[in-house]
């Protein structure tokens, strides 16, 4: 596993002029494997070393292999390399479970050295001398796993989520499977259930893998009835196709966009009024702060506002309104602002329950 000295010129040259290698990781993990997360190993964050990075729906695309993963067999080798395996937790894309796939780095160079037992989402472009790169910009946020599961789908079939008392059968799956495919969704991202207490009303939706378009997302949503979970009064309706005690209408299509601030993707409702490049610049100022109060508002009301889960990007007129998540999950803060030259003030800051 040593790199040949043909190597190393190879890749000092790739780290010196910043640009992508012929073999690049992306090393992330996902919040579905919330099971595993105890056995994980946090890691420092470094100071990127290359310029943004392509969002990670483009990147997972023009990748070879696609999986959750744990480093194991970590070891230093002659001279600055090091070298590890990482072992398939669950398969994505063109991988198989158990598979060890030998990643190679340099930790003075790249100024980043994974460790141990770190869990993450690999997304591997095609190997260079039989192994893969592994480097700073490579190790992201863990919950980045589901987007790439519901962009790809999974070589292990669809992530399930079904609430408490709202599961599924390995029969019922199938049938559910069946009307999602004679309803135009080929592919199954996820199957997940919901249950609206206190009443006895239940339900599940059907995800579609993504559908890229640039910067924008489509999502094929199926809404899927069960005769057993809506009560006796409710039945299909006239337009619906039904397969034993399950019916659905035709899928929707939910849009959201993705945007990057530094190497961070985020994805939000379709920006209107706005590019995204606008959307980009306004963003990075509320997180920085780099921004003013209007005289007479309290900037203590933006204390609950969760910075790095916006929502919404609109504007009407001279007047922007911009919606994150509100800390804690429960509700959201809608914030008008406005844009005077390179001054961003807050107008106003409302807080909106479910």
């Amino acid at each position: 596993m040593k790199p040949s000295s043909t190597n190393k010129s190879l890749l000092t040259t790739i780290i010196t002029k910043h640009t992508n290698p012929t073999a690049l990781l992306a090393f992330t993990a996902s919040m579905l494997l919330s099971g595993f997360t105890a056995h994980a190993i946090p890691v420092p964050v470094t100071k990127p070393i290359r310029a943004q990075e392509k969002p990670l729906i483009t990147r997972v695309h023009n990748a070879d292999k696609v999986f959750v993963a744990e480093l194991v067999n970590r070891k230093l080798l002659k001279g600055d390399w090091c070298h590890a395996d990482l072992k398939v937790i669950k398969a994505i894309k063109g991988v198989k479970l158990g598979e060890l796939i030998p990643v190679v780095w340099r930790p003075k160079i790249a100024s980043y050295d994974a460790k141990e037992n770190q869990l993450g989402l690999a997304v591997l472009k095609p190997l260079h001398e039989k192994r893969y790169w592994l480097s700073s910009d490579t190790f992201m946020d863990k919950t980045l796993a589901e987007q790439a599961a519901n962009t790809l789908g999974s070589s292990e079939g669809f992530v399930r989520e079904y609430e408490e008392d709202a599961s599924l059968t390995k029969a019922q799956e199938k049938i559910i499977t069946e009307l999602a495919q004679k309803r135009g969704i080929k592919k199954i991202a996820k199957i997940s259930t919901y249950y609206r207490r206190p009443t006895s009303y239940r339900g599940i939706s059907v995800y579609g893998v993504d559908q890229v378009k640039g910067r924008e997302i489509l999502h094929p949503v199926l809404s899927v009835s069960y005769k057993d979970w809506i009560g006796a009064s409710r039945g299909p309706k006239k337009d619906d196709l039904q397969i034993g005690d399950f019916w659905a209408a035709k899928p929707m299509i939910r849009k959201t966009t993705i945007l990057m601030v530094g190497k961070k993707e985020y994805r939000v409702g379709r920006p209107h009024g706005l590019t995204v490049e606008q959307c980009e610049s306004i963003l990075k100022r509320l997180q920085t702060g780099k921004y003013t109060m209007a005289a007479g508002k309290n900037g203590d009301h933006l204390k609950g506002v969760d910075w790095n889960s916006p929502k919404s990007f609109s504007k009407f007129g001279d007047n922007i309104n911009v919606s994150f998540s509100a800390r804690g999950g429960d509700g959201w803060y809608s914030l008008k602002i406005k844009l005077t030259g390179d001054k961003l003030l807050i107008n106003e800051v409302m807080l909106a329950m479910p």
